[in-house]
């Protein structure tokens, strides 16, 4: 099977990704060498490249409601920092190979980009903060439109995938394709507000812990949740209903489906507060057939392909280039 065609640059490109320059590499002028990060044949990476793309991931990783893993952060960082600096390798390549981008491929570009950006917001405003412009973001479509232009140039790609190689995976990554099945849980919540000084915090961990040795001895759990809970179902017990993965934060959910029927778990902490969770009832788990993930298996295999290929070639221009990280401001972050 072949994948259908590849989405031209410009076109669906996450907009949050671009503006916080995920990809944005600032141009050198005279900046000072401690200004930088790390370099690529004598090219910048400036520290402001590296902390919007660091803060862009701490967004996301606090949208997901999951407590913060510090080891897995520390590799998160060297993976940011890695993929600035072959993105600042492969548009020197582009340069060299002499791939200029004009304003007939640009402006197509930026027009759907702008087209894709959420109406209520402000673009004057949201540029201003972001100390973006038209120009700038020009710029750095052009740097993305002339990687891709060297990728299609210099890499003969395979984009096909049997269906033997997509069975073969799906066969060989089952667990994969698992759906738990619904459960049917009530909780027990003490807010914290994030906002609030470590006293106020404290306060309200000892208010769950509290509650949790009540249960464990012997207390009714439906009764706890409606003297204590802080949550909208505590007025029912506790009882937040069926629940279907991915309908409610990791932690929580994590929590809820390792439970069996009866089970209280341990204190669960999300963005929301401290949770106790009581598993009432569940389903059994299902399992997606293949026939209903071949596209989805199809395009993951098909990148699977394209990155291997990409990353042999950065992995060949690195050989002949001069990259110096500095240690010392990485400490920093």
């Amino acid at each position: 099977m072949k994948r259908k065609q590849r989405m031209p640059i410009g076109c669906g490109v996450a907009v949050i990704v671009l503006l916080t320059a995920v990809y944005s590499m600032s141009a050198l002028g005279d900046q000072p060498v401690k200004a930088y990060i790390a370099t690529v044949n004598g090219a910048g990476i400036t520290i402001r490249d590296f902390k919007w793309a660091d803060s862009l991931a701490e967004q996301k990783e606090a949208r997901s409601g999951k407590p913060v893993d510090t080891v897995r952060f520390a590799e998160s960082k060297k993976i940011i920092l890695e993929s600035l600096i072959n993105r600042e390798l492969l548009f020197q390549e582009s340069k060299k190979k002499g791939i200029v981008i004009g304003e007939p491929e640009v402006t197509p570009a930026y027009n759907s980009l702008i087209e894709d950006m959420p109406r209520e917001i402000d673009l004057e405003t949201f540029f201003k903060e972001l100390d973006f412009s038209e120009e700038k973001i020009k710029d750095e479509l052009r740097r993305v439109i002339a990687i891709q232009r060297l990728l299609d140039q210099e890499l003969a790609i395979d984009d096909t995938v049997t269906e033997k190689e997509m069975k073969n995976f799906y066969d060989s990554n089952l667990s994969q394709f698992i759906i738990p099945g619904p459960v049917h849980a009530s909780h027990i919540l003490i807010k914290v507000d994030l906002k609030s000084n470590e006293s106020k915090n404290a306060q309200a961990r000892k208010q769950i812990e509290t509650i949790q040795e009540r249960l464990r001895n012997g207390e009714n759990f439906a009764k706890m949740a409606k003297m204590y809970s802080q949550g909208p179902s505590g007025i029912k017990g506790g009882d937040i209903g069926w629940l279907r993965h991915g309908q409610t934060v990791r932690p929580f959910e994590a929590a809820a489906f390792a439970l069996e029927p009866g089970e209280i778990s341990d204190i669960v902490e999300t963005r929301f507060g401290y949770h106790l969770i009581k598993m009432l009832e569940k389903r059994p788990e299902t399992i997606i057939a293949y026939q209903d993930v071949k596209d989805t298996l199809m395009e993951h295999l098909i990148q699977e392909k394209v990155k291997a290929i990409q990353t042999a070639y950065i992995n060949k221009l690195k050989q002949s280039a001069a990259i110096e990280i500095f240690q010392e401001q990485m400490k920093t972050f």
